[in-house]
């Protein structure tokens, strides 16, 4: 995978495999690629060998990344505390969508590392750092 902004791309005088005009698209389209399209793009790269495993845990994460989709609207709907009644009772309480959204995140967190895991060093180190910007913000 090439990381390289469009500058960078232009100093670069050695590309033997591909001519600086294809490059730059692909860079362009890489550009406009969600975070998942970006792990599917660097899933293809796998081996034989891991390639089921990857494409059954990209599959697992895009449940997880639809799943989060909705319970983020719903948290920021309906808020994260809700008045619980219980018989004569009542006390402010984490919504039940807050505390599967947070179960979720790990989940997702989790099939991510091991996606991770199944890329070469150089495209793992790319993806989590590209991923690591994208959880943090």
């Amino acid at each position: 995978m090439c990381f390289l902004s469009l500058e960078e791309l232009d100093d670069l005088e050695v590309l033997h495999v591909m001519d600086s005009e294809d490059i730059r698209k692909e860079m362009e389209e890489m550009d406009n690629m969600t975070c998942l399209e970006r792990i599917k793009y660097a899933l293809e790269g796998l081996p034989e060998d891991k390639r089921a495993i990857g494409e059954a845990l990209y599959n697992k994460l895009e449940f997880l990344d639809d799943t989060l989709a909705k319970l983020q609207a719903d948290v920021e709907q309906g808020g994260v505390i809700e008045l619980f009644r219980q018989g004569r009772s009542q006390y402010n309480r984490e919504r039940p969508a807050l505390k599967s959204y947070n179960t979720t995140l790990q989940r997702y967190i989790a099939v991510v590392k091991q996606i991770i895991d199944l890329l070469p060093k150089q495209d793992a180190a790319d993806l989590k750092d590209e991923l690591m910007d994208f959880v943090t913000l």
